[in-house]
């Protein structure tokens, strides 16, 4: 009776061991907390000395000795043969100790104790695909009863559907973090999209701009070209035909002056129609020599200096030779001289261009004593065909294609003008400055040309 009593009295002790380790363990929020729960129960409810429960496909081992517990995750590496073979098969497996220690799987592990009489090795399929292998040792060499192996189907049936629920929550967590990863990438690509669509549109409306203005600015060239063309030429087929019927040597003399004015017209209205154009995709970048380009320049209106008693000066003041595009540059600085003889002073006019470098810029200043430009036409002078004066004998295409050529140069032009006391136009050309060997470099030094 009193045996009874006892073994009634343990059976509740386990009961209530194993109800306290199914409560703890149903509230755990890690694998930790199980793992404090399997110490603080296993003991009480299989009376174990060490223990190590293996959970796959996971590969999370959880080893129990002397009240302490470790938790190794990702253990396939560690399983040992015995445990893999009691997978295999399926079946318990129990082992005295003897067995335990010529069996090599057991040295150096927790199993491997000289307090160690009983080993249990318990395999159980899952579903799902899941396994557990449970190994307990014990310091009494008996075989586990009917209720022993009940209190280990319950223990592992409470212990893999709780690491069950937390290894899914852990990758439920890392699939979130992920997908949050994720969602914040594409929100900045989103972003980024945005941005590029944003800027995209501007290019587009910016280009859709230019391109109006483009055919704006070619239907008025065509259409005041083609009148422009039209003056000369009817001038030259009427002096023709004048020719053609004229008897008096004088009066051929003066006809063939007027027929060369009206030719240079022309030739000057189709140079200035091709200045526009002159820039080429694939230009290289060359040294440009000033004092002959402006020498150059000066010639070609010296008969207009000598006739209108123009005084034309220069000053290049460069440390090191400029590279860039002569032609454009040539273009730029004959019909700067162009408009300031238009516009020129009728008494004592000067014309002066000055040349320097300010930082990696060159600056030139186009300067005159000439009527001047009243403030309201300054913002007006670029456009096509706009003339500031009646006095302009010009086709008003000088200063468009200064602003034009200057926009491929990626320069600037600005402008300071009173009327009455003359203008003064400055231009910012960006380029290259490079110092070249004295054989090689170009005088730049101060040129005055008098008329």
């Amino acid at each position: 009776m009193e045996n009874t009593d006892a073994i009634d009295k343990s059976l509740r002790l386990r009961y209530e061991a194993f109800s306290t380790f199914a409560t703890e363990v149903n509230r755990a929020d890690t694998l930790h907390d199980v793992g404090k729960a399997i110490a603080s129960s296993l003991k009480f409810i299989v009376d174990a000395f060490a223990a190590r429960i293996t959970f796959l496909p996971d590969s999370l081992t959880l080893e129990l000795s002397r009240g302490l517990y470790q938790l190794f995750p990702n253990h396939r590496d560690k399983l040992s043969d015995f445990e893999t073979q009691c997978l295999t098969n399926n079946l318990p497996v129990a082992l005295t100790s003897d067995e335990i220690r010529q069996n090599l799987d057991f040295q150096e592990s927790i199993f491997y104790h000289p307090k160690i009489t009983y080993l249990f090795a318990l395999p159980v399929r899952l579903s799902g695909g899941q396994q557990l292998i449970l190994l307990i040792a014990h310091r009494n060499a008996l075989p586990f009863s009917e209720i022993d192996f009940r209190f280990l189907r319950l223990f592992c049936d409470v212990l893999t559907t709780k690491i069950s629920q937390l290894l899914l929550a852990e990758k439920i967590a890392v699939k979130n973090l992920a997908l949050e990863e994720a969602n914040q990438s594409l929100l900045r690509l989103n972003r980024q999209v945005k941005k590029l669509n944003a800027s995209l549109e501007k290019k587009v409306d910016e280009r859709t701009h230019k391109l109006a203005e483009a055919h704006q600015e070619l239907n008025t060239l065509f259409y005041r070209t083609s009148h422009d063309f039209r003056r000369p030429l009817t001038s030259m087929l009427g002096l023709v035909n004048l020719l053609e019927i004229s008897q008096h040597p004088e009066e051929v003399v003066l006809l063939r002056q007027l027929l060369r004015k009206s030719i240079a017209e022309l030739d000057n209205m189709l140079h200035k129609l091709q200045s526009i154009s002159v820039y080429e995709e694939g230009m290289q970048a060359e040294a440009i020599h000033f004092p002959e380009m402006l020498a150059s320049l000066a010639q070609k209106f010296v008969t207009l200096f000598e006739e209108e008693n123009i005084h034309f000066s220069y000053e290049a003041t460069l440390q090191q030779t400029f590279f860039s595009y002569p032609i454009l540059i040539s273009t730029l600085l004959e019909n700067l001289l162009e408009n300031a003889i238009q516009y020129r002073s009728m008494a004592a006019p000067f014309v002066r261009i000055d040349i320097q470098r300010k930082k990696q810029k060159l600056v030139v200043e186009g300067s005159d004593n000439g009527e001047g430009i009243p403030d309201h036409l300054q913002d007006k002078i670029f456009d096509m065909y706009f003339r500031a004066s009646e006095r302009a004998q010009g086709n008003g295409l000088g200063l468009y294609i200064v602003k034009k050529l200057l926009e491929k140069l990626q320069g600037t032009v600005s402008v300071e003008s009173r009327v009455h006391a003359g203008t003064t136009f400055r231009l910012t050309i960006p380029g290259t400055f490079k110092r070249i060997s004295p054989a090689e470099k170009p005088g730049q030094k101060n040129t005055v040309l008098l008329p």
